[in-house]
């Protein structure tokens, strides 16, 4: 099998992997704040480890505010100097510390996503009414976020170095419990001098706050607003609601934008949005926010995407003149940002079908949040000429098995994936595109045993809860995609060789097996300078088949394989 590969490398053309409006350069990333966060440091290390085999970039990790901070149980404010790393209880940054370390040494970045839930001494109080769940996110103070983003800022600035306990005195020597006199015993052994520290890796890629737009997230997401009466007759009460969590994120957005600044970070990749895909058409303090209702509120904007102006402008904490110049300098991080932070999941539907309210953001309808974003920054006459960046940081499809309550199967999951993959990577607005999990998560503890509840949890992993790859795991590390199927003159393969090493150029061998037969051969060889290893073929294929990618890995001489797709 290696010689008929070497062959073909050898025999065969190569393709050059470029087109002009597509990603050269989208990053792979991965989140899985249980496995990384939440887990014992040998287990994190195996984790970083096997990431890095499938050829992940850079991870996502949820900073939770209140498990850094001190007290988060109580609604009264420790007295403590929250800008202050070292002033934070003794461990609390411990598995952060152990994350970044040691993913610096695999060669994988790292996004902080600071994040709630937060302190409920910094949050405002709620109504007795709403589920203790989402106490933990109501009104938090963006005062005390901002404090709290500086100490992370600092932390992991690249010049902090934790510091060490100091070690216990030396005890005086008695005899017969009487304290010996000095020089007794001869020259008193000096005290041991306390440790010092490698400084802790930087960090230089943030989110602040996930999923601002869902309740789970922040809260409320409504405030009722003024009564409005109808009917020329016989008049209605109507209550009106105002968008209250584009209100709040703003504000926690703008002390964290000053913090991040303060601590050295103000060059470094800094998104914003971090907004679901879909919300309610319902309006309260819990129904989820539609992401381009929600865009709108925090940039200031009418369904024109012009300015607003007066009382609706006030509503909403806006500048009331309608002055482009007076919005970016009150919000200089939502026009300076690095870029728009989305997380595109379709969940039921395969990742092209458009959805039906035209309020939500998945990626099928990624075309119309970049439209809103270009027209709202240019409505602040702030320059986008190609276009405002997107980073999809979050995404991914659940299977059953486990989840009895979806209807994508393991192999439509593998075949979803790989598709988002392509069409993220054909967008030229896209930055990155991140899985969502690496592992399946558990079903939800404390609920009804087989509910839609108990499975509420993501069954997106590549692996299964019994710890055995899913055909996603191979789809993700050798992704492969056929925009149009069907036999003819010109069949475009798209892949991308993610666990190669992209210093120098990588080939991959398309394999084909003709209708009517019974084995694959090799007949096209890719190669590829794309820094992720993206490769694009065009073939002309007479008659149907099935086709895959093989890539042999120098280190190993193994091959790894693509899944196998249809030719029609």
């Amino acid at each position: 099998m290696l010689r008929a590969l070497a062959t073909a490398c050898a025999l065969t053309a190569l393709v050059a992997p470029a087109r002009a409006v597509a990603s050269t350069t989208q990053e792979s990333m991965l989140q899985d704040d249980n496995e990384l966060v939440y887990s014992s440091p040998d287990r994190v290390a195996a984790v970083l480890a096997q990431l890095a085999s499938l050829g992940v970039e850079r991870i996502r990790v949820s900073v939770i505010w209140a498990l850094v901070a001190p007290n988060p149980t109580s609604t009264t404010r420790p007295n403590f100097d929250a800008t202050n790393p070292a002033a934070y209880p003794a461990g609390a940054w411990d598995r952060y510390d152990v994350l970044v370390t040691d993913a610096q040494a695999d060669g994988i970045q790292v996004d902080f996503d600071v994040t709630s839930p937060a302190p409920y001494w910094a949050t405002g109080h709620s109504p007795s009414s709403i589920p203790i769940k989402f106490k933990k996110n109501y009104l938090p103070s963006a005062v005390q976020f901002g404090q709290f983003v500086q100490a992370v800022g600092t932390r992991y600035s690249g010049s902090y170095a934790a510091p060490v306990p100091a070690p216990p005195p030396t005890p005086t020597p008695t005899l017969f419990g009487l304290p010996l006199p000095p020089g007794l015993l001869g020259t008193p052994t000096p005290a041991p001098t306390p440790a010092t520290r490698a400084p802790l890796p930087r960090v230089d890629y943030w989110e602040i706050w996930n999923e601002p737009n869902e309740a789970g997230w922040l809260t409320p997401q409504w405030q009722r607003g003024p009564i409005r009466l109808i009917g020329a007759r016989h008049k209605r009460r109507i209550t009106t609601w105002i968008e209250q969590s584009p209100v709040t994120y703003r504000g926690l957005l703008d002390r964290a934008w000053s913090a991040l600044g303060a601590t050295g970070h103000g060059g470094d990749t800094i998104l914003v949005g971090d907004t679901s895909a879909k919300g309610s058409v319902s309006h309260g303090i819990l129904p989820a926010m539609p992401p381009m209702t929600f865009l709108r509120a925090l940039y200031c904007v009418g369904n024109s995407n012009r300015p607003l102006t007066g009382m609706r402008a006030a509503q909403l904490s806006c500048p009331t003149s309608g002055q482009p110049g007076a919005f970016g300098a009150q919000h200089p991080g939502l026009l300076e940002a690095s870029g728009y932070a989305d997380h595109p999941y379709s969940f039921t539907l395969a990742p092209n079908i458009h959805s039906s309210n035209p309020a939500w953001a998945t990626l099928a309808d990624l075309p119309r949040l970049e439209r809103t974003l270009q027209r709202i920054f240019a409505s602040y006459a702030v320059p986008a000429p190609d276009g405002v960046p997107l980073y999809l940081t979050e995404y991914g499809y659940k299977s059953n098995p486990p989840n009895p309550f979806v209807s994508t199967s393991p192999a439509q999951q593998a075949a979803y994936i790989n598709e988002g993959e392509y069409m993220a990577w054909s967008d030229p607005y896209v930055r990155t595109l991140a899985q969502f999990e690496l592992v399946d998560a558990g079903p939800q503890t404390g609920e009804p045993v087989g509910t839609p509840a108990y499975w509420g949890t993501f069954q997106t992993g590549l692996i299964s809860l019994a710890g055995v790859p899913k055909p996603s795991y191979f789809s993700y590390r050798i992704p492969i995609w056929l925009p149009s199927p069907r036999h003819g003159p010109r069949v475009t393969v798209w892949g991308q060789l993610r666990p190669a090493n992209h210093a120098g150029p990588q080939t991959a061998i398309i394999e084909y097996e003709p209708a009517g037969t019974s084995a694959f051969k090799p007949i096209r060889s890719v190669q590829t300078a794309s820094p992720q290893g993206f490769v694009v073929a065009h073939l002309a294929l007479a008659q149907p088949g099935l086709l895959r990618i093989a890539w042999i890995d120098p280190g190993t001489g193994g091959v790894d394989h693509s899944r196998i797709v249809a030719v029609r």
